[in-house]
């Protein structure tokens, strides 16, 4: 009469291992752990989708998607009021972020170099902070988001002249995977 055979699955740190036992001995076969997918690739599919009819720039630099849109079409000159061309791109970004749960983003608002340094500073500050509330308010988790620096740190192309200084002026989002 043959023995029966137990078979159990055991988890370890690298992986999953099987072990079957029977009368002679144990038979071990390694099953790798499943691959986790990029987060961020899944996130850029659905983005490039929803904000295809922006003005949205998205870009994929290393494992991170940047996200850049103009300030003239995001806030109110000199103000903290956001325009609608804004909120819907952000009510976009916050539908596909919200069950992303394994991603985080930056926000970051940039201004051109006209004004004092300060600011601009501020101003980009607050700008940043407020697009980051609507984000809260729209059911993103604060702890998934974080105030990047801005002002006129980052110029994209020489200030001197109007459409150097327009492309300075910009929101950016930058979406990243959580650490796991």
């Amino acid at each position: 009469m043959q023995t029966p055979r137990r078979s159990f699955l055991v988890l370890l740190g690298l992986g999953v291992v099987h072990v079957a036992l029977a009368s002679g001995g144990a038979a071990v076969a390694r099953h790798p752990e499943p691959v986790r997918p990029d987060p961020v690739a899944t996130l850029e599919a659905d983005l490039r989708t929803s904000l295809a009819q922006t003005p949205t720039v998205i870009t994929r630099v290393g494992a991170d998607l940047h996200l850049t849109f103009p300030v003239r079409l995001a806030f109110v000159p000199d103000q903290l009021q956001l325009l609608a061309g804004a909120t819907g791109m952000l009510d976009a970004l916050a539908e596909a972020l919200r069950p992303a749960e394994h991603t985080r983003v930056s926000i970051a608002v940039y201004t051109d170099a006209i004004g004092s340094g300060d600011y601009n500073a501020l101003q980009s500050r607050n700008r940043a902070t407020v697009v980051l509330e609507y984000l809260v308010n729209r059911g993103l988790p604060l702890e998934r988001c974080a105030l990047g620096a801005g002002g006129e740190s980052a110029p994209l192309r020489a200030p001197n002249t109007p459409e150097g200084r327009d492309l300075n002026r910009r929101l950016e989002l930058t979406i990243s995977a959580l650490s796991s």
